[in-house]
């Protein structure tokens, strides 16, 4: 099974690239197998960092973009 990066795990590289002076115009870009995996994410950081209540939006996603202190992360679905 693919590891895929957690927010703390985010978090970290953005502090990382943050402190070298590294925090414009980066973004992360981070494949997933699937759609379920891409919408588990979605969930994932809408009710943990988003402060999201009730259902998360997340009708025919095509990717979830996080941003951290300026440093962009974008999951995606592989394309074959």
């Amino acid at each position: 099974m693919k590891k895929i990066l957690k927010g703390e795990q985010l978090m970290e590289i953005a502090k990382f690239l943050v402190e070298k002076g590294y925090d414009q115009g980066i973004c992360i870009e981070i494949e997933v197998d699937d759609e379920a995996t891409l919408k588990k994410i979605n969930d994932d950081y809408y009710y943990r960092y988003a402060g999201g209540e009730g259902e998360a939006p997340n009708e025919d996603i095509d990717d979830v973009q996080i941003n951290i202190s300026g440093i962009k992360f974008r999951y995606f679905v592989k394309q074959d």
